[in-house]
């Protein structure tokens, strides 16, 4: 994963969170009525792989850049009445319904007018970036193992093996994993709903998605035998 997002101007930020979603978890909690969540199938990219939430510039103040308040204040859950994000290429946002499928329910306005504003390039370049990172995970070794785990349960400690095999030692403390008690089949079971990955940038102003460019101090990812189940759809 080393370099993803070298070259990348960061002026109005140094830190910047990575926010990767389980779908099936979050249609399993709260998407019931979500368009996304009706199309997923089983053999949607979105049922085997993590998907991208967002890319925040930290710290959280760092939002809403030069967004006017009346746009703010339509910043809320359905997000319709945001602004449309302008993309130059089509083809961005039907790769988002892919990598980031929540754009039928709005999330790209949602993210764009939050955080993208506050990252210092187009929408294009945003949401393209972020889902190369996406792509990048689901070809590493902690996309394969959720893969190949759908629907089971994975040990915490397997989760940050795999992790630090992708990312470099000390990844416990500049990642975690959130975690949702729920019942399924009458029964509670632990499950993965995100994966949050803590960056900075390096002097020249460049982030890369690597060991020498996690943002350490901020993670809390459990490295137990604790069992997450990964929800299937």
């Amino acid at each position: 994963l080393a370099g993803l997002l070298s070259g990348v101007s960061s002026a109005q930020a140094t830190d910047y969170v990575l926010a990767l979603s389980w779908e099936p978890a979050f249609c399993f909690v709260r998407g019931s009525d979500k368009n996304e969540c009706a199309l997923m199938t089983k053999e949607s990219f979105e049922a085997n792989n993590l998907i991208l939430h967002g890319l925040w510039p930290q710290p959280e103040s760092n939002s809403y850049c030069g967004v006017s308040q009346s746009v703010k204040q339509k910043d809320k859950p359905d997000w319709s009445g945001l602004p449309p994000v302008v993309y130059a290429d089509g083809a961005t946002r039907d790769r988002m319904l892919t990598y980031m499928p929540g754009v039928m329910s709005n999330l790209d306005r949602h993210e764009w007018t939050k955080h993208g504003t506050c990252a210092r390039m187009s929408a294009d370049k945003y949401f393209n970036l972020a889902m190369d990172l996406v792509e990048k995970m689901a070809d590493a070794k902690t996309g394969q193992l959720i893969r190949a785990n759908v629907g089971k349960d994975v040990a915490a400690s397997d989760l940050c093996k795999t992790l630090t095999d992708d990312l470099g030692a000390g990844v416990a403390d500049t990642a975690e994993l959130k975690l949702k008690s729920v019942t399924v089949g009458g029964k509670k079971v632990t499950t993965m709903t995100e994966l949050w990955i803590y960056m900075s940038d390096s002097a020249d102003g460049t982030l890369s998605l690597d060991g020498q460019h996690l943002a350490k101090g901020y993670g809390k990812l459990r490295c137990n035998d604790q069992p997450v189940r990964v929800l299937a759809h």
